[in-house]
């Protein structure tokens, strides 16, 4: 006959029992055969029989889940998940919960040991509470949390606000897209832009006139730019060739044939861009996209630091130039095509090559006096202006709040959300109080971000 789970049970406390019930079996304790005999395998064994055979803890678990009369641990599970009170917020409580994993690039990363202010966030724990309420989370809806809602972009990207949108379609659609617009996602057309840099660089390497250059740039697929007057401006910004120029660039070059093979759109592959000897090593699996929000990404990668000539130039540049540190900052470290600024810090990039030293102040390596960079590139995007973004953003959260608490919107963002939203029901509204959540700690957290949405300078 089943007994009753205590009023007062907990899943860490049944975690427990069940690990008991492993131990007394391989101590051959005759109490724990009841109990077992709920195993199909164990239904009419004899004890020795039962002793005779390896327990699980899975096995374990299903069993005491019977004898409490549930159908199985899952079951018992939702139930005290369901039911436990509002002051059940407890490390174990909220490891077991889904909304634990949403926080990737936040201070709640770190867990519930790594931030003193997790366990005393008061709303954290009502939205635990909501989802446990819940009584088990959706298939599709862990999907979205660990998805669109744990991968929004966490430092700004050029498609601003796409990534956020992108989370509350997904919670409407209750269906995780294929891919998540953020970290290292660049459409084609932009990749395009780069390469077509790429190779007026490479006319200049190659001793090239500016006229002849730009001759050959019809065929770039970048619409609007004056090929002949950007080789001419680009011409005088880089002046006479010297062997440290070539090899800053050659280094440049090398990162943004990577780059523009390592990072993805929708329907975008590396087989449509060029292949290139130096990039390294081929691995199975894209590391920078798959660590960096969008895990299920099936292309290959390329370790570039594993190619030869990357290790060559970086070392003769090591031992040569005086300003390499800097240098490997804008040309490695901080190059990448998702910013907002992206062909704007390439101008400043290329003006300190020009000048074969740092010319512009960066917050990792301020400089003094720095000199001002007219633009020459000619790129048709341009920075969102930051007081429109902050707007946004402000109406962005208003409206995800009154949207789960049931209150009307009152601007054209909230209508927007409220659209791709579509009917409200619990599940939905428990996700979207996380991605809330979710949002301003990452505001709070990533200079980035937060400096895109409140400084004007």
């Amino acid at each position: 006959m089943s007994r009753s789970l205590p009023a007062a049970a907990n899943l860490q406390q049944l975690r427990k029992q069940a690990k008991d019930l492993v131990k007394a079996h391989r101590s051959r304790d005759r109490g724990v055969c009841e109990i077992l005999r709920h195993l199909r395998q164990f239904t009419r064994a004899s004890e020795e029989e039962v002793f005779s055979q390896v327990l699980s803890l899975q096995d374990a678990q299903h069993a005491l889940a019977q004898d409490y009369g549930f159908a199985g641990w899952a079951e018992m599970k939702r139930h005290v998940e369901g039911n436990a009170g509002p002051s059940a917020w407890t490390e174990t409580v909220y490891k077991g919960s889904v909304s634990s994993r949403c926080w990737w690039f936040t201070a709640y990363d770190g867990g519930w040991c790594g931030w003193q202010q997790l366990e005393q966030d008061g709303e954290l724990k009502q939205i635990v509470e909501m989802e446990r309420a819940l009584g088990g989370v959706p298939v599709w809806a862990d999907a979205v949390v660990l998805g669109p809602i744990r991968h929004v972009a966490p430092c700004g990207h050029y498609r601003f606000p796409l990534s956020y949108l992108d989370a509350v379609r997904a919670i409407g659609a209750q269906q995780s897209p294929p891919l998540t617009h953020t970290c290292y996602t660049v459409e084609p057309h932009r990749k395009r832009q780069f390469l077509a840099y790429a190779r007026c660089i490479e006319a200049w390497l190659a001793d090239a006139a500016p006229g002849t250059a730009a001759t050959s740039m019809d065929d770039a697929g970048v619409p609007g730019i004056d090929w002949g007057r950007l080789c001419h401006d680009l011409w005088r910004v880089l002046g006479q060739p010297t062997d440290l120029k070539r090899m800053l660039l050659e280094r440049w070059l090398l990162q943004t044939r990577w780059l523009v093979k390592s990072t993805t759109w929708d329907g975008d592959r590396p087989d449509h861009w060029p292949d290139h000897g130096d990039l390294g090593t081929r691995q199975q699996r894209n590391t920078l996209v798959t660590d960096n929000g969008n895990p299920h990404y099936k292309g290959p990668g390329w370790d570039l630091q594993a190619s030869p000539r990357v290790r060559e130039l970086e070392a003769q540049l090591a031992s040569t130039c005086s300003d390499w540190p800097f240098f490997k900052g804008v040309l490695i470290e901080f190059y990448w095509p998702c910013a907002p600024k992206a062909f704007r810090f390439l101008e400043k990039t290329l003006w300190c090559v020009g000048r074969e030293k740092q010319v512009i102040n960066l917050p990792s390596f301020p400089l003094a006096n720095p000199e001002d960079v007219p633009p020459f590139l000619q790129a048709q995007d341009t920075p969102m202006d930051r007081a429109d973004a902050a707007q946004w953003w402000s109406q962005f959260l208003a409206a995800l709040e009154a949207w789960w608490q049931g209150r009307a919107s009152t601007t054209a963002v909230g209508d927007e959300v409220g659209g791709l939203l579509g009917p409200a029901d619990p599940v939905k509204r428990w996700l979207v109080r996380l991605l809330a959540h979710r949002l301003r700690r990452l505001e709070d957290t990533r200079e980035s971000l937060h400096t895109l949405l409140h400084r004007r300078t």
